[in-house]
């Protein structure tokens, strides 16, 4: 059993800040927290990463496309190293220095700044983030994340999200997060939805409700990453379904492990307009 399914457990039998405590201790003593880069036991002083890994990961720097987030200048490594913001090892605690502070989101209407996939796309989302780039570690986690059970790896990618994107998030104050869902068929295989254990974490740290159930995948696509983008968005055609009775308010953001072409998110957002909502954003952990 794995620890997810441990938490999963135990959900529920605990309430409170002290009795959240000891829930972890007995799960981390029975299922080890793992380092999401080199997959090592972490220690108690380290919450999401280990001290060892702790530079080998970087933030996405700017400047960024206005529209998807991805990075305009060649960036051959990872961009800011973590540590010139917030210390993974010790809890993300934040370090406000004058680049961090000054950090501003400009609406895509007032800028030209947009990378060459955002610069020919007609993406219908209003605009999105990523703090990783889908290389080296970050890939490699991800993969794990995804395919090897190891959905605890989801701490650290939700806490990213919630950090890196602060100044995203600040401004859009969204009202529902919406993990992009996965057929049933291929969730009872892999036993769980990494995009929805990310959006769980992201939630707690920004106090904004995930829906999971009410919208679903009624289409079990191919795998995108065969595809091309033309491709991806034909194969993507109503794929998704808002289940009857499911409120999607006016500001909603998706989230999901991977930002490729934007045809997920786009699809995705295309069913949640015509549901009610009226600015859908997009959070993904990594832009390939």
């Amino acid at each position: 059993m794995s620890r997810q399914d441990g938490e999963r457990k135990t959900a529920g039998k605990t309430t409170g800040k002290a009795a959240e405590r000891i829930r972890e201790r007995i799960l981390s003593a029975v299922y080890p927290r793992r380092c999401p880069v080199c997959d090592g036991i972490l220690s108690d002083g380290e919450p999401f990463i280990c001290r060892e890994c702790v530079g080998k990961v970087r933030f996405i720097r700017e400047p960024v496309c206005m529209k998807c987030g991805a990075p305009l200048t060649g960036q051959q490594e990872y961009g800011a190293d973590f540590r010139e913001r917030q210390d993974f090892s010790t809890g993300f605690r934040e370090k406000q220095d004058a680049g961090q502070s000054s950090r501003k989101v400009v609406p895509p209407e007032e800028s030209a700044e947009f990378c060459p996939k955002c610069r020919t796309a007609q993406h219908i989302f209003v605009q999105g983030f990523a703090p990783f780039l889908y290389r080296g570690e970050i890939r490699q986690s991800l993969m794990r994340l995804k395919y090897g059970n190891r959905a605890e790896y989801a701490r650290f990618f939700g806490k990213a999200l919630a950090v890196y994107g602060q100044p995203w998030l600040e401004r859009w104050k969204v009202q529902l997060l919406v993990p992009v869902p996965v057929h049933p068929a291929r969730e009872r295989k892999r036993g769980y939805n990494q995009a929805a254990e990310i959006a769980r974490v992201l939630g707690k740290e920004i106090h904004v409700p995930m829906e999971e159930d009410g919208v679903c995948r009624v289409k079990n696509t191919k795998p995108q990453k065969e595809l091309t983008g033309r491709m991806r968005r034909r194969n993507l055609q109503g794929a998704f379904q808002i289940r009857a009775g499911t409120r999607i308010p006016a500001r909603v953001l998706i989230v999901d492990d991977i930002f490729t072409t934007g045809a997920t998110v786009d699809e995705l957002a295309r069913t949640l307009y015509g549901c009610g909502a009226r600015e859908v954003y997009a959070a993904c952990a990594s832009m390939d």
